[in-house]
């Protein structure tokens, strides 16, 4: 899956991130040459299920009560399958390996890409579901997920419980967890809207969930906050079973994107979706070439800038390599002379956007 970079902006923590973040994935199959060494399409099936329920895009959004609508969010993200692995060959992001070995620390060891640049996915034989959190150190960083909890058809729900996870949910729950949430449950009662449980603001504090076999009652209340509100069963990051599930929260998005910013930066990165067969190397697209603040232009060795926003630009390469930045004083001019004659890309940072124009420099 090739894409184009997504250049619209968001400021998180102070940090600028993609408006829209696309996030490199290996999905490494551990098996014993048995049904748990699953098909292509069923992984396939379980990125498609991550990208509508993190776009908010899944068919059953209908059923988010009318209570909750207001907060329920898109979470700008889509998950990709790696195209280049660590060495830069071609790969389908679907990694398979025989071996009896179930420890996680030895499986992340011998057989995880590097997690700085990847998302570990671990489709296991057997086992129990978890994921690390983004402080976690690099050899505890992966997501583990039971085959029959992984995707949807194929050996999805053949095991005993799993069939009340039969529609890639699990990944969603986990890889919440991945990226920063905590379960919308409380384990000390508190009845706090912000600091109990998750921490997140828009989802009511709950008490604590174990094993769920049918769907959560609409009508549960477990605390009372101010003011009061049901529980928010259909929350993804709550226990409950897959088909009952349908909602991420804008509080929720808003800490991802800090976790994102504190520890993942480097994951979502343009030059790491280039890197990992995420992004095309094809050029940035028309319509993120903004209206012009560079001058003259073509240019020969000397630029100026006509704004006293732009803080720092960033000179690219037509496919959107980083050739050197620079820091900007307003109108004065910037040199130039080390640049390659061509056609190339200046990112503009503000401190409120940034925007994307194109330079020829002539020799």
């Amino acid at each position: 899956m090739h894409r184009t970079f997504l250049l619209g902006l968001a400021v998180s923590g102070g940090t600028l991130l993609p408006a829209q973040l696309l996030i490199p994935v290996v999905v490494h199959v551990i098996h014993r040459n048995g049904p748990e060494n699953i098909s292509d399409a069923q992984v396939h099936a379980q990125i498609d299920v991550l990208n509508a329920d993190y776009r908010r895009l899944n068919a059953d959004t209908a059923n988010t009560r009318a209570i909750f609508r207001p907060v329920a969010a898109d979470m700008g993200i889509e998950f990709c399958l790696a195209t280049l692995d660590p060495e830069g060959q071609a790969t389908t992001g679907i990694h398979r390996v025989e071996t009896d070995e179930s420890s996680s620390t030895a499986l992340i060891a011998a057989h995880g890409w590097d997690a700085e640049r990847y998302v570990n996915l671990y489709v296991m034989p057997g086992g129990s579901c978890f994921s690390s959190f983004p402080w976690d150190p690099p050899g505890q960083q992966g997501v583990f997920i039971t085959h029959a909890r992984f995707g949807l058809g194929g050996t999805t729900g053949t095991e005993e419980f799993a069939e009340w996870a039969r529609f890639g949910r699990t990944a969603t729950h986990e890889l919440g967890h991945y990226l920063g949430l905590m379960h919308t449950f409380s384990f000390i009662g508190d009845v706090d809207l912000c600091f109990g449980g998750d921490s997140v603001c828009d989802t009511p504090p709950t008490d604590m969930r174990w094993m769920v076999s049918t769907c959560l009652d609409h009508t549960m209340n477990t605390n009372f906050e101010e003011p009061d509100q049901p529980d928010q069963v259909e929350n993804f990051m709550d226990y409950n079973i897959d088909s009952c599930t349908n909602m991420f929260t804008e509080g929720q998005r808003q800490r991802v994107m800090e976790r994102i910013a504190a520890f993942r930066s480097t994951l979502v990165s343009e030059g790491n979706l280039v890197r990992t067969g995420c992004a095309t190397p094809a050029g940035i697209p028309e319509a993120a070439i903004a209206a012009a603040l560079l001058a003259p232009n073509p240019a020969y060795d000397r630029l100026t800038i006509a704004s006293e926003d732009v803080v720092r630009l960033e000179f690219l390469t037509p496919s959107g390599q980083a050739i050197r930045g620079a820091a900007v004083t307003a109108h004065a001019p910037i040199d130039i002379s080390d640049l390659p004659a061509g056609t190339c890309l200046v990112r503009l940072i503000t401190r409120d956007e940034v925007r994307m124009e194109r330079l020829v420099v002539m020799r």
